[in-house]
């Protein structure tokens, strides 16, 4: 789902209208308007505005993570001491990074807002790679998990076989002294 659809859905999850949302997040109505139309990114600071709000922030760019932060993991409403503690808070299912969310994605749209095509093509190239590899990692740790699952399911098949064997062979002991007492009889 793409960002635009998902912050729509944080607004419908509030039951706030456009006008609202914007006033609740701290931008304007027509910039509201804009991100919900896919025609421009909000910033950082909106993104803490959604945080506050209690949204997982790493939902609105991933499908994994739940829409709503856990109670333990809220951040706190008290505003910060300064802009930068603010854009560095722990966001949960995020790595910390000397940037922050809020601070990097300003400088995405800082980038795209620019127009330069260059930098804009050299970002979306990189993200997908980026993506690419978060995709490709995660098929492969699933490839992992069902070949441990397979080995498993072989170690017990094994087990089994080693079983019927002993069976096999305490059978093939019996057997010829039936026919022998079948052939006395």
């Amino acid at each position: 789902m793409k960002l635009n659809q998902k912050l729509k859905m944080a607004r419908e999850h509030l039951g706030k209208s456009q006008r609202e949302m914007a006033d609740l997040v701290g931008s304007g109505y027509r910039s509201w308007q804009g991100y919900e139309q896919d025609t421009s990114i909000p910033g950082g600071k909106v993104f803490q505005s959604l945080a506050d709000l209690g949204f997982n922030t790493h939902w609105f760019f991933s499908d994994d993570v739940p829409m709503m932060q856990a109670e333990e993991h809220r951040i706190s409403q008290a505003p910060a001491n300064s802009q930068s503690a603010a854009n560095n808070k722990s966001i949960p299912h995020m790595p910390s990074d000397k940037l922050g969310l809020g601070e990097s994605v300003e400088l995405l749209a800082k980038i795209y807002n620019s127009g330069n095509t260059v930098l804009i093509r050299a970002i979306a190239a990189n993200l997908h790679a980026f993506s690419e590899a978060v995709d490709n990692k995660a098929l492969a740790q699933k490839a992992i998990d069902m070949m441990d699952e397979m080995n498993k399911r072989m170690l017990a098949m094994e087990k089994d076989l080693a079983i019927m064997k002993v069976e096999n062979e305490e059978l093939k002991k019996r057997a010829p002294a039936k026919d022998q007492n079948q052939a006395t009889g």
